[in-house]
């Protein structure tokens, strides 16, 4: 019970108050009030005469009228129009009990105008509190009339028309409220039930503005972001992502209809990712627009396709990219009839001789530096990659001929050639490198990857330790025996 407590003091939707209100109360409730109300006002018409009679001291009947005109119109605004008006009507009532005994009292044989008064309360007071209401408040009214001195109601015949008025009054009354009740009850238990599914529901769920800010969100979604309450409501929902993915909430956010979107959701355990599905609900009966949002994690299952997708396309000893990967890329190149570059293919001299001398270990080891060492000599938009073993390769893009490829092998070479610690051992990276330049309008991949292959061993026959530029289009590659090959040089250990 005081969980159920907490729930209706959360924070509501927009439009509504404690509980999660997504409709406004039933319309045969709404009409049971308006004929409460349209009772009240019809009596106090049947009230004018008598009030305005030379039977009630002037001007109190005027004044009493009018108190009696405004009452029955500020009840009916509380019923319709104005729900929080309603606080007041107990002072309404405590208004016309006062008008009522004011015209008893001064009134010689006020029988008539103390009834209609009477009656016209009696009818509105068992249709707000009920039964007990009508005895509590209604009962010093009908004593008051019945006691006080009058012509009319000297004997039985004077008192049984007024008992049946009030009796038939009250019930009337008493019948409309409660059907109001009961509807309204009715109503209320389908908003409890609304209000409890949505706080015990296992699927994250965030209800905003129509301008996407934070108004209510359920313990699954403080779960899963891992903060409290206060630090999510009134905050833009685009603000609970990742800078990446604003954009694509904000316009999901902006659209008339329901949509989705994948978004990196920021966490105490950080980026996280969620699937938003967004519904907008309509401005309807006086509420305003809102939207709800539930948020499916996808995390696993979207890390686990990244992965899958980076192991696809990436060697998994270095991380550099792939033969497919590179072969991708290539054809992307050339698929590009003003785009130029160059292929820089690189192969360690003498690589077979660590792995002989420190084990394979040790040859792993020094491959995974050299593929850091070629990541620093790749700028924005080159690709790093590894076809097999020792040999990798660099494709930059933008690079205007054939003396600006022979610039990029040695960048490279720059930067891999030197000392390098594997395990406690250290020894001298030397390299060979082969530069084919990319002209517009070439188309043939493989056809690159082969005079880049040819340069790269002509560096290695011309003394190893140097880059060479590729020989002309179509001139077949030969490998050098593994025999011509010198060993990597140690330096220590």
């Amino acid at each position: 019970m005081d969980e159920t407590r907490a729930v209706l003091r959360a924070p509501a939707p927009p439009g509504g108050s404690g509980s999660l209100r997504t409709r406004p109360r039933p319309d045969r409730a709404a009409q049971a009030r308006l004929a409460v109300s349209v009772m009240r006002i019809l009596l106090v018409g049947l009230q004018v005469p008598a009030l305005l009679s030379t039977a009630v001291v002037a001007p109190l009947g005027a004044v009493v009228l009018l108190w009696v005109l405004v009452s029955a119109t500020l009840s009916a605004v509380a019923a319709l129009v104005v729900p929080g008006l309603r606080r007041w009507e107990t002072v309404i009532v405590a208004g016309d009990v006062v008008a009522i005994v004011a015209v008893a009292a001064t009134t010689d044989g006020g029988y008539y105008p103390v009834v209609l008064l009477a009656t016209a309360r009696m009818f509105q007071i068992p249709a707000r509190w009920g039964l007990r209401g009508a005895l509590v408040a209604g009962a010093p009214i009908i004593a008051a009339a019945l006691a006080w001195p009058s012509p009319q109601k000297t004997d039985i015949h004077g008192f049984l028309p007024l008992l049946l008025t009030c009796a038939a009054i009250t019930a009337a009354g008493w019948g409309v409220g409660r059907f109001a009740r009961r509807v309204t009850a009715a109503h209320d238990q389908s908003e409890l039930a609304l209000t409890l599914t949505f706080h015990h529901s296992p699927t994250s769920t965030v209800l905003t503005d129509d301008d996407g800010v934070v108004t209510r969100v359920n313990p699954a979604t403080v779960a899963l972001c891992g903060v409290a309450v206060e630090d999510l409501l009134g905050r833009p929902l685009v603000t609970l992502v990742h800078p990446d993915d604003a954009g694509a909430l904000a316009g999901v956010l902006s659209g008339e209809a329901g949509d989705e979107v994948d978004v990196r959701l920021t966490t105490v355990r950080g980026p996280h990712w969620t699937r938003l599905l967004v519904g907008r609900i309509p401005a309807a009966a006086g509420l305003p627009p809102y939207r709800v949002v539930q948020a499916e994690d996808v995390h696993e299952r979207r890390t686990t396709a990244e992965r899958l997708a980076h192991d696809a396309t990436h060697d998994a000893l270095t991380g550099l990219a792939n033969r497919r990967a590179i072969h991708a890329e290539l054809d992307t190149l050339l698929s590009d009839p003003v785009s130029t570059g160059a292929l820089v293919m690189v192969d360690l001299d003498g690589f077979k001789a660590v792995n002989d001398r420190f084990g394979h270990e040790a040859g792993d080891a020094l491959l995974v530096i050299v593929a850091e060492r070629l990541r620093r000599a790749a700028r924005g938009g080159d690709l790093a990659g590894r076809l097999a073993g020792d040999e990798m390769v660099l494709l930059a893009r933008g690079v205007p001929d054939e003396a600006g490829a022979l610039a990029v092998g040695q960048r490279v070479l720059d930067e891999l050639m030197g000392p390098a610690d594997v395990g406690p051992d250290t020894v001298m990276i030397s390299a060979s490198a082969g530069a084919r330049w990319i002209g517009a309008q070439e188309t043939d991949a493989r056809q690159v990857l082969r005079d880049a292959d040819a340069a790269l061993y002509r560096a290695k026959d011309n003394g190893r330790g140097r880059v060479e530029a590729a020989p002309a289009s179509g001139t077949p590659s030969t490998r050098t025996p593994a025999a011509l090959r010198a060993a990597v040089a140690p330096t220590g250990g």
